[in-house]
């Protein structure tokens, strides 16, 4: 674990990294959601951060709870919008299709659009909290 990380959980309690982090939980500080104690697990470390970098797997997660907060859209910076993205709503990029393209197989967070509170968004959140593995 490198020190950025090590600071981010906590570990070097004068950091500026700790206080954001704080800030952070503040998203993740109500009862409906399971990341609060997955972060607390983490910071005691009897979850494993694995080897894909903590804040990468963070940033995930905090892009759902900033969603599920506020709402709006979310776009990594590598795409490039040819059309416009008003006609979509509560959705996200799917990442892989089976053979007949009628199904998805896997999502991906790339480009989230939802409304704020939307029920989908805390799934997700909540699938993350249960299924994390660092090293995926």
């Amino acid at each position: 674990m490198s020190l950025k990380e090590k600071e981010l959980l906590g570990l070097e309690k004068k950091s500026m990294t700790s206080c954001l982090v704080y800030r952070i939980l503040g998203f993740f500080s109500h009862e409906w959601t399971l990341a609060e104690a997955w972060f607390h697990e983490l910071r005691k470390g009897k979850k494993d951060p694995g080897e894909i970098p903590l804040f990468q797997n963070l940033s995930n997660l905090i892009r759902l709870a900033v969603l599920y907060k506020y709402g709006g859209v979310y776009i990594d910076t590598d795409f490039i919008v040819l059309k416009s993205l008003a006609g979509l709503r509560n959705c996200s990029g799917a990442q892989g299709v089976d053979s007949g393209g009628r199904h998805w197989t896997r999502l991906n967070n790339a480009v989230l659009i939802f409304d704020m509170n939307h029920p989908l968004l805390l799934r997700f959140i909540d699938e993350f909290s249960l299924t994390f593995d660092g090293n995926e």
